[in-house]
């Protein structure tokens, strides 16, 4: 496609590709990958539409990937994860470990946040550099460790080994999606019973959450059908249970119910009720707790222009 280079100018920021995971409930489909695991597999994807949507044969997958600046990836759930989650899924990806690979932290807003930074470096950085970014985020919520402190734990030497072993009798593991990401640090509540108080704060009853969460349901089961998703949507590959080399294929989201009506919805009950307060947050008009990921491939406009990439409104 031709473009015309007086519509925009060389350091504005463009969307070139963009590609998501479905959606796993918890324990699900996706459980079995760790989030580095769903990410490389979203990575590459973005990386290989980028290339196809190129008119110049210049830009080749290695071409571009050795012109990345970064890869930035928001990720809140890292217990246990190992090092740098973010250059796990790059290096799945294909992405040499001479380009910088981070990750943010901003709880729900970090996926958002990561595009955020990306487009800012690409408004300031020069044009003798690469000019692309990679940013997103993935999480694996189903494989959120329960973690014991280890200043609690009983401590064991001999010659060869260090051992520990913890006072089960006492001790309480910890749950990280919640201690990490469900509970507010500071005043202690879920963010369930934070809906709860904004619900009270707003007068915004059981009905209105409900009939909202019935309208979303529709909305997505309109999108899906028209094949809005198609483009977006990476089949993600999962090993089968029992090991060997046989994969599954997950290609359908897991968490949206759009079959559920009013009726349904009215049948379930609060999940953060007290005593001094009936409640209207429930498991069919909240958020839920999913596995996932989605990236952006973004790039300054002196790239678009070099290589022809289509540009959408």
């Amino acid at each position: 496609m031709s473009i015309n280079p007086g519509t925009f100018c060389p350091d504005d920021v463009f969307i070139v590709a963009a590609r998501r995971s479905p959606i796993g409930r918890k324990a699900g489909s996706l459980s079995g990958l760790a989030a580095h695991q769903l990410g490389g597999q979203v990575i590459t994807a973005v990386l290989q539409d980028a290339v196809q949507a190129a008119s110049s044969a210049t830009l080749t997958q290695e071409s571009l990937i050795q012109s990345l600046d970064e890869v930035i990836i928001g990720q809140v759930f890292t217990a246990a994860a190992g090092q740098n989650p973010a250059r796990q899924a790059a290096v799945l990806a294909g992405i040499p470990y001479s380009i910088p690979a981070w990750g943010v932290n901003m709880l729900c807003g970090s996926g958002l946040r990561t595009v955020c930074l990306a487009y800012d470096q690409l408004k300031v950085t020069k044009s003798s550099c690469g000019g692309w970014i990679i940013a997103g985020g993935q999480e694996s919520m189903s494989q959120s460790p329960y973690c014991i402190p280890s200043n609690v734990c009983l401590r064991h030497r001999d010659e060869q080994t260090v051992c520990s072993l913890p006072h089960l009798d006492t001790v309480k593991p910890t749950n990280t999606v919640i201690q990490d990401g469900l509970m507010d640090a500071f005043c202690g509540i879920l963010m369930g019973e934070t809906a709860e108080v904004i619900a009270e704060r707003y007068n915004i009853d059981r009905q209105q959450q409900d009939q909202f969460a019935v309208n979303s349901q529709k909305k997505y089961a309109a999108a899906k059908a028209s094949g809005y998703f198609d483009a977006e949507l990476t089949p993600i590959e999962v090993p089968a249970k029992g090991g060997g080399d046989e994969v599954i294929i997950v290609t359908t989201d897991e968490h949206p119910r759009p079959d559920i009506s009013m009726e349904s919805l009215s049948r379930l009950k609060p999940a953060f009720a007290k005593s001094d307060r009936p409640g209207t947050v429930t498991a069919g008009n909240a958020s839920g707790i999913n596995d996932g990921a989605a990236f952006l491939l973004l790039c300054r406009g002196d790239q678009l222009l070099t290589h022809a990439h289509q540009v959408r409104p």
